[in-house]
C-alpha cells in the first residue's frame, strides 16, 4: 500500500493591493508549488490575498481555513511564517487555532512544521 500523500491548502499573502501588480505573489505561488512538488504534497487549493498581516481576523486567512476544512487539507503551506501574521503572539494563536482545527502550519523558509508545543509557550 502506497503512503497517502499530505493534502495541503497554498496561502500567499502580501500586505497592500499596490503590490497586486508586483512579482510577490506569483512569486509566493511559485515558491509553494516548487516545495509541494518537492515534498509530493497534494495541492488542494490556494488562497491569495492581500492584506495586512498584524491581525488574525482577515478574509483571505478566514477563506484559507474554510477551504482547508472543505478539502479535508492536513495542512496550510505559507513561504514564511510572517504570511500568516506578524509578530509572534499573533503566530502563536494562529498555531493554537489551527491545532484545534485538525490542521498544521508548515513553511517553505522553516524546518519542521511549528510546534503546538512551540506555540502553547509563546501564548
Amino acid at each position: 500500500m502506497g503512503k497517502t500523500k499530505m493534502r495541503v491548502v497554498l496561502y500567499c499573502r502580501v500586505a497592500s493591493t499596490e503590490q497586486i501588480d508586483s512579482f510577490a505573489m506569483k512569486a509566493q505561488s511559485a515558491c509553494l508549488r516548487e516545495q509541494a512538488g518537492r515534498k509530493n504534497l497534494n495541492i488542494v487549493g490556494e488562497v491569495q490575498s492581500y492584506e495586512i498581516g498584524t491581525a488574525l481576523d482577515r478574509p483571505g486567512w478566514h477563506r484559507a481555513l474554510r477551504l482547508a476544512a472543505q478539502t479535508g487539507a492536513d495542512t496550510i503551506l505559507v513561504k514564511d511564517y510572517c504570511r500568516v501574521a506578524r509578530g509572534s503572539l499573533l503566530l502563536a494563536q494562529a498555531a493554537a487555532d489551527l491545532e484545534q482545527r485538525g490542521l498544521q502550519l508548515i513553511s517553505c523558509a522553516a524546518e519542521p512544521p511549528l510546534s503546538p508545543s512551540i506555540s502553547r509557550f509563546i501564548l
